[in-house]
């Protein structure tokens, strides 16, 4: 059984007899009657009662042309798919972001993006930063918005933009009259706990230029934000 037959078959349920399906297909009648008799021999199916020069679809026949059909709908979306990629190079574009970014910015972008290519599917996964460097790197996902770049990750990578990092102080404390901060201002004691803000899943580590064993301390509560280096990455 191969396409011929499939398309042989369906053209004579849509046509309702052998000749109108010729005529289809541009070819002729006995070409189309030995596709259908060999149709039947290779699935051991009688999918038609023949009545003078009538076809009468059997309830055999019936059954399998509606497993046709559903073929046929695959088909029409490949083909579909295929005329999208002709034109864009993929008919399906999936995003991941991190939160600060998925939530506020990307929208946006795929906003005005679909104004321009309506065709496309846009979908939006949005995560950690690591979460986004593994989907962008096992091509789950075709590119990503990240405050940081895996070393494990092989995806090409564009800043996007940098900003300085910021400290979180309360009004009054001892901290708020510096414009800039340094490691060594960081110092634990009692009477000013903090505590480092990690990526979930990674490991608290003192900066290189951190105190030693009377600087930072990750079980004391204070918040300081990391330095925001958002990129994208995602295959070329």
């Amino acid at each position: 059984m191969n396409l011929k037959h499939i398309e042989a078959f369906r053209a004579v349920m849509l046509a309702g007899s052998m000749t109108a399906a010729a005529r289809e297909l541009f070819t002729s009648q006995p070409n189309i009657s030995r596709l259908i008799t060999q149709l039947e021999r290779e699935t051991g199916l009688l999918l038609f009662q023949r009545s003078g020069v009538r076809l009468i679809p059997t309830s055999e026949g019936n059954a399998f042309f509606r497993e046709v059909e559903r073929a046929y709908v695959g088909l029409q979306g490949l083909t579909n798919a295929a005329a999208q990629i002709k034109n864009l190079g993929s008919g399906r574009l999936r995003i991941a972001a991190m939160p600060s970014a998925g939530l506020t910015l990307v929208p946006h972008v795929i906003k005005r993006f679909q104004e321009l290519r309506p065709e496309v599917t846009v979908s939006l996964h949005v995560n950690t930063s690591g979460t986004v460097n593994h989907w962008t790197s096992s091509q789950f996902c075709d590119l990503g918005v990240a405050v940081y770049k895996s070393e494990a990750s092989t995806c090409e990578v564009e800043l996007l933009s940098e900003a300085a990092a910021v400290c979180v102080l309360p009004a009054g404390h001892r901290l708020a009259k510096k414009s800039v901060l340094k490691a060594e201002d960081f110092r634990v004691n009692r009477s000013s706990p903090s505590v480092m803000a990690t990526a979930p899943g990674r490991k608290w580590t003192k900066p290189s230029n951190a105190p030693g064993s009377n600087g930072y301390s990750p079980s004391k509560r204070s918040i300081r934000r990391s330095a925001a280096r958002w990129c994208v990455a995602g295959w070329a």
